[in-house]
């Protein structure tokens, strides 16, 4: 699966020449960014600079984005790939990063105003191609809780698509979302 997934975005952030989005939905822990920034591995390595000209945004629970936001600015090698040449403050509780390439924003991805909250802020580019990435999360989502939360995202992300493994409640819902787009990267 994770090898698949990356196959996939590599294709993906070629395709458009690094100028593209990844919107992690419910990501936890996942190390994916950091992965992508890994100059050791052949996938990053084939990539130039990985996704150094992309905006990657976490959406997540806010416990979650509070713990993953203290380990990223307490581990350097972590912080290094988010903050770059920015001072990082290890004290900073907040939930929040935001950097040119990455954010990390709470969401509840059951509340369809917050997400237009955050896209009204206009921190996220809707006119760019996006990569939409929800791994597991929304199996552990009821889909009538979730689906007008996506149901916004497919309309206001007109050149998007989605990576979805196993879960058929989505692919129902969004079935519009240019899936054919992963069928042109094969």
């Amino acid at each position: 699966r994770v090898a698949a997934i990356e196959m996939l975005i590599k294709r993906f952030v070629s395709h458009y020449d690094k100028k593209c989005q990844i919107v992690s939905l419910g990501g936890g822990y996942d190390t994916l960014l950091f992965r992508l920034h890994d100059p050791f591995l052949p996938f990053v390595s084939s990539l130039g600079h990985g996704l150094a000209a992309s905006l990657f945004v976490d959406l997540d629970y806010p416990e979650t984005c509070r713990n993953k936001a203290a380990i990223i600015r307490n581990r350097s090698e972590l912080a290094s790939v988010i903050f770059r040449d920015l001072s990082v403050d290890s004290t900073d509780k907040s939930p929040t990063i935001e950097t040119a390439h990455y954010i990390l924003q709470p969401m509840d991805l059951t509340n369809r105003q917050a997400m237009e909250d955050f896209l009204a802020t206009g921190k996220v580019d809707v006119t760019l191609p996006t990569l939409f990435l929800s791994e597991c999360v929304l199996i552990y989502i009821n889909p009538d809780a979730v689906n007008p939360t996506l149901q916004y995202l497919q309309s206001q992300f007109t050149n998007s698509c989605i990576i979805v493994p196993l879960n058929i409640h989505f692919i129902k819902c969004c079935i519009n979302t240019r899936f054919h787009y992963l069928k042109q990267i094969r």
